[in-house]
């Protein structure tokens, strides 16, 4: 900031428009008062770079003026000292005084720039690992308390492709060589022991990484006892491979740091290069970090920033795609254990009721070798567990628990299938819900959410009877709110910050995060689009071709001439649509039941005539192949104008992939994705998913509303209607009523001619 005025942003890499400055500006000055500040930008408008060159530049000019007040104080100190002015003194020692001070500066200043490297083992509460020796420890500990006192901006991001959006953006300013950056993510993202990647799921590499540092310590113990006769090694007991060569990890900081702001797929190859863990490697960098960037179970989850050594206390907390903030917390404190799916045991509850088995067979077994504690610990867990069957099953299935089939014998099949090769869920991950490991994960994730003390915690008791193909019986912990979680983060940071491209309404997040907040630490800036007002046309369709009005709630939407409606609607839309559409279906099941209409009817057959058609995969592993084929059909259409992409709400192309230009000209909501508008989580995942279609100025885009829900005269719209929670550059836009779909086609017809005249000037 230039004598006092208003802050400059030197950083930005381009010319900014004048809504980015105001964001720059609101930001900036935010930060100085601290407290929740809630940013609405919409998605497209540069806010990411605005973020990073507003914080960063507060950082820095905090640091300057800290150090002009520490230099202030000192000069003051030597003066009341009478050394510095005073005329009896010789040169010499008025010399010696101030070369001493610069050294002592210029020491500080060398910790500070390289401390990361042989002091990353933090001696706090919470650290969980160490990957240096003895006297590295004794380095860190020396210089703990400088580290600390260094302002720290945590950067939350959402997904792994997010957090390499921002890395690529922060690379664009200058901050990317002059701060310390880190990037954080999971053991499965940052793992390179082939042998525990092959594990597949999250919770066993995990598992199997942590047991590898308890060998390793147990190994180092040995060694210790035997002397130079125990050297010999083990593939078993040896820890991992990675992390054995402990100069590596130094080498692996000291390159890191070296190289700039690395996402998580450069610290990966890093990692491969120098042949060492980058998990651990990124972990040890966050003392000495300016920035940390990392996803949100790392920051919101309170045993995740202890375990990770994180320390909010008066630094800059900064969450980015906050609009399903209070949903992820909530989420990420639930518990469920639920009832088998399989009809052999009588509807037991598989899992409950074998973790109940073997915790009886060990206690039977080891019983006489346990001390009284131990033995008071397991005799508790198996009150807990019988109490929970108890709770889940009938009074006769109780009484058979006893009575059924050796557990071993089903545990062993089930661990010759997962040694044979690991199951795969819809999402892609590899399954173990079979595994032993994962009744005891259950049951472990049940009693941690048990002891949260908190008066929003509820536990949800279904006794359902499991079918065929339905889920049975379960015993669920959830939250209601997230306001006690996030107060933590709110008492601790300086300031907190909430960004994200639709915020609204905005009375809902402060009732579900923080309604305790005093309204002098709260502020709010929103800005509207870059994009000019004739690049976005947003309709509310209520009619389909033949006239039938468009009806999908829950009772109505399965019905055939529902569907059919749709259907030829969207064989009008693929005549006057270039390019790209994105169909959005309230769930997997709804779309796989329109797909398959559509097909028997031969509507489908209809559509593919004029564009292409792909469906969003329930695998994440072939999201990156469908999105490749798909953007292929859009580049060379030949001989078909296009393609559509059938899409899900809260599914993964909702929430992370960005349709640009050609890839999203038309995106079109089908339904609500909630029962009813009142729900407070109603349009959160919408406004997310309209902001994701339009990404830069030159951009345009037609957003097709397809229900008669979203219609209605204006004069009339409360609170609770559907189109009031959409965000306010839509909302200035919405042509809310139609007469027919003549009209909605008519307007789209002009739409797309202006805008491919004008891009062609």
């Amino acid at each position: 900031m230039e004598n006092g005025g208003k802050p400059k942003f030197p950083a930005f890499p381009y010319k900014p428009y004048s809504i980015q400055i105001d964001f720059m500006n609101a930001l900036y000055y935010s930060l100085d008062k601290g407290g929740v500040f809630m940013l609405e930008s919409p998605t497209g408008t540069g806010k990411t770079l605005s973020v990073i060159c507003s914080t960063l530049l507060w950082v820095l000019d905090q640091s300057q003026k800290q150090k002009s007040e520490k230099r202030v104080e000192s000069d003051e100190k030597l003066e009341n000292n009478g050394q510095i002015g005073s005329d009896d003194e010789p040169d010499w020692i008025k010399n010696f005084v101030v070369n001493k001070d610069n050294q002592v500066d210029e020491k500080n200043s060398k910790k500070k720039k390289y401390g990361g490297v042989g002091s990353s083992n933090s001696k706090r509460k919470g650290s969980k690992f160490s990957v240096n020796s003895s006297s590295d420890d004794e380095e860190g500990e020396s210089e703990q308390e400088e580290h600390e006192v260094k302002l720290k901006v945590y950067f939350c991001i959402r997904t792994h492709s997010q957090l390499s959006h921002f890395i690529k953006e922060l690379r664009k300013t200058v901050f990317a060589n002059e701060m310390n950056v880190v990037s954080l993510g999971s053991r499965k993202n940052f793992c390179i022991n082939e042998d525990v990647l092959r594990l597949g799921n999250s919770g066993r590499i995990n598992e199997r990484c942590l047991e590898l540092q308890k060998n390793k310590k147990k190994e180092i113990s040995k060694i210790k006892n035997l002397g130079a006769e125990g050297r010999r090694r083990t593939k078993a007991s040896s820890g991992c491979p990675m992390l054995r060569n402990l100069k590596l990890q130094k080498q692996f900081r000291s390159k890191s740091s070296q190289q700039g702001a690395l996402d998580i797929e450069d610290l990966v190859q890093l990692g491969r290069n120098i042949g060492t863990c980058p998990y651990y490697g990124s972990r040890s960098m966050i003392t000495t970090a300016d920035l940390v960037v990392l996803p949100y179970q790392s920051l919101l989850s309170k045993s995740s920033r202890e375990a990770l050594g994180l320390n909010l206390k008066d630094n800059i907390v900064i969450i980015d795609e906050a609009h399903n903030l209070a949903d992820s917390l909530i989420n990420m404190y639930d518990a469920k254990i639920t009832v088998t799916e399989s009809l052999s045991y009588s509807m037991i509850p598989y899992q409950l009721e074998n973790v109940h088995s073997h915790i009886e067979k060990y206690f039977g077994r080891f019983c006489s070798l346990l001390g009284p504690g131990n033995r008071r610990y397991i005799q508790t867990l198996l009150v807990l567990t019988r109490a929970f069957l108890q709770v889940l099953l009938d009074d006769k299935d109780v009484n058979c628990l006893n009575t059924c089939p050796d557990a071993e014998s089903g545990y062993g099949n089930k661990m010759t299938t997962l040694q044979k090769g690991s199951a795969v869920k819809e999402n892609g991950e590899s399954c173990d819900n079979d595994s032993p490991l994962s009744g005891f994960r259950t049951l472990a994730d049940m009693l941690l959410s048990l002891t949260n003390n908190d008066g929003d915690g509820r536990i949800i008791i279904s006794r359902k009877r499991a079918t065929c193909s339905g889920q049975g019986a379960y015993l669920k912990y959830v939250i209601l709110t997230g306001e006690k979680i996030f107060s933590e983060i709110v008492h601790g940071a300086h300031a907190v910050v909430l960004a994200g491209g639709t915020l609204q309404p905005i009375e809902e997040t402060i009732e579900r995060l923080f309604p305790w907040l005093p309204s002098d630490q709260l502020h709010f800036f929103s800005c509207s689009h870059i994009v000019p007002p004739e690049s976005i046309l947003s309709l509310a369709v209520s009619h389909g071709p033949s006239g039938r009005s468009f009806d999908f709630s829950y009772g109505l939407r399965s019905s055939s001439t529902m569907i059919e409606e749709l259907g030829l609607l969207l064989c009008n839309l693929a005549t006057v649509v270039p390019k790209g559409i994105v169909v959005f279906f309230s769930s997997f099941e709804y779309e796989g039941h329109v797909y398959d209409a559509w097909k028997t009817s031969g509507i489908l057959e209809r559509i593919m005539k004029k564009k292409h058609v792909f469906r969003e995969p329930r695998k994440n592993t072939e999201i990156e192949l469908i999105l490749k084929e798909y953007k292929e059909a859009i580049d060379n259409p030949a001989p078909k104008s296009g393609a559509i992409l059938l899409a899900v709400v809260g599914g993964k192309i909702s929430e992370g992939i960005n349709f640009s230009d050609g890839m999203g000209r038309c995106i079109v909501m089908v339904g609500l994705p909630y029962p009813s508008p009142s729900d407070i989580e109603l349009l959160e995942r919408v406004k997310h998913i309209e902001g994701r279609a339009i990404r830069h100025i030159n951009d345009y885009v037609a957003i097709l509303l397809v229900d008669i829900r979203f219609a209605s005269d204006s004069s009339k719209r409360s609170f609770s209607h559907a189109s009031s929670k959409l965000p306010q550059w839509i909302k200035d836009r919405l042509v809310s009523t139609t007469n027919n779909y003549g009209e909605v086609h008519k307007l789209l017809h002009q739409f797309f001619r202006f805008n491919k005249g004008r891009a062609c000037k």
